[in-house]
């Protein structure tokens, strides 16, 4: 909402600086898409010259850094008509080298988390196909994205070790282990990937696991439609003493079991089990 007033009062302020080149009535038709235009463009130059450049010099756990992205997110949210309601806050670990996990059933959901967690600012890891928009990359960069390649197991592999090795530094990361959206017919967790547990097991952090509620609707939402209310439910962390002895394989279905049991309204769905 702070990032809507800011673009709202800028947009005002630009167009009332264009009435001064003429302030007859009849050309604000003109003076008020320009401004839209110069806001625009203002903003895109405040983001990739400014913001990104000093996101990229520093720490993600910077409280800064934090708070302005979380702002960014609740703006991306509310303008895809997406309202975030938070379960369960009190479940968020305070530790710092955590594996988040989640079911995944919209391009939203790391927005829509990011928002949901408040404080907290883990990367994300991400399919290799974004680095190749690129308008995308430096908010790739600056933001630590760990980028995950599926058509190779070797870059794949060595995406792993980068997240081991960010992890162990103390940072967090969010991880869609299903491998991407497979279906939006039903909300659980439908596939899984167990060697993205790795990632926990190699750098013995915490595992947050997380349900959310109702983002299988948002690729039908239309902006003239009502916002909708996407749910997330932050489930008890799970500590690495925990499920230490355990292979990536069974912590897989362990994590897959308890966001699941979250929809039991829903029936039993075939789970797929990838490497």
């Amino acid at each position: 909402m702070a990032c809507l007033l800011i673009i709202l009062l800028v947009w005002a302020l630009t167009t009332f600086g264009y009435s001064f080149i003429d302030s007859n009535p009849w050309l604000w038709f003109l003076w008020v898409p320009l401004g839209l235009i110069t806001t625009i463009l203002l903003f895109v130059f405040w983001i990739y010259c400014i913001i990104l450049p000093i996101f990229y010099r520093i720490n993600p756990n910077n409280k800064f850094k934090i708070f302005y992205t979380v702002h960014i997110m609740k703006f991306i949210n509310l303008l895809s008509g997406v309202r975030v309601k938070v379960e369960g806050k009190e479940n968020l670990t305070k530790e710092k080298k955590v594996l988040y996990v989640s079911n995944h059933k919209s391009q939203l959901d790391p927005m829509i988390i990011y928002e949901a967690m408040g404080n907290k600012g883990p990367s994300v890891a991400a399919k290799s196909d974004l680095w190749k928009v690129k308008p995308l990359v430096p908010f790739l960069k600056s933001f630590r994205i760990l980028k995950i390649n599926r058509s190779s197991d070797r870059e794949a592999a060595k995406s792993i070790v980068e997240g081991i090795k960010f992890m162990k530094e103390g940072n967090g990361v969010l991880i869609f282990t299903e491998g991407g959206i497979k279906t939006r017919e039903v909300e659980q967790m439908v596939s899984i990937k167990p060697g993205a547990y790795k990632l926990a097991l190699k750098s013995e952090a915490v595992i947050q696991p997380m349900a959310i509620f109702g983002a299988s609707k948002i690729c039908n939402h239309k902006w003239y439609h009502p916002f909708i209310t996407v749910t997330v439910r932050i489930l008890p962390a799970i500590p690495y003493e925990e499920y230490k002895d355990l292979t990536t394989h069974e912590l897989a279905w362990k994590v897959l079991n308890i966001v699941n049991a979250n929809f039991e309204h829903e029936g039993k769905y075939v789970i797929e089990e990838e490497n």
